[in-house]
């Protein structure tokens, strides 16, 4: 193999694996947080998130890497990290994070 071929399936796997991190696949399950929020995101690309007797509910896509949320009264972009069994949210209109734990797929 050249240098070149080398390079560009190298650049190419890499390419491959950061896009991979933030596609549905990587953020779809159910999620618990230290806090004990609930997080369901779905397939279908809704979500639910439970804290305490509080349910919210929406949709979510991801665009240029952030999480576009789409609530019937609100609307908003959060930053977002998937870990192997982690999911880290940025909290709307904040400079807080949501910490969860996969607990399914």
């Amino acid at each position: 193999m050249t240098i070149k071929k080398l390079l560009t399936t190298s650049l190419l796997l890499l390419t491959v694996a950061i896009h991979a991190q933030n596609d549905l696949n990587s953020v779809t399950g159910h999620y618990i947080s230290e806090g004990g929020d609930l997080l369901t995101m779905r397939w279908d690309q809704t979500f639910r998130r439970i804290t305490g007797t509080n349910v919210v509910t929406g949709t979510f896509e991801i665009v240029n890497n952030k999480l576009q949320i789409k609530k019937p009264t609100d609307g908003y972009e959060l930053y977002f990290f998937v870990g192997t069994t982690t999911l880290v949210i940025t909290k709307p209109r904040s400079k807080q994070a949501w910490l969860f734990k996969k607990i399914s797929n």
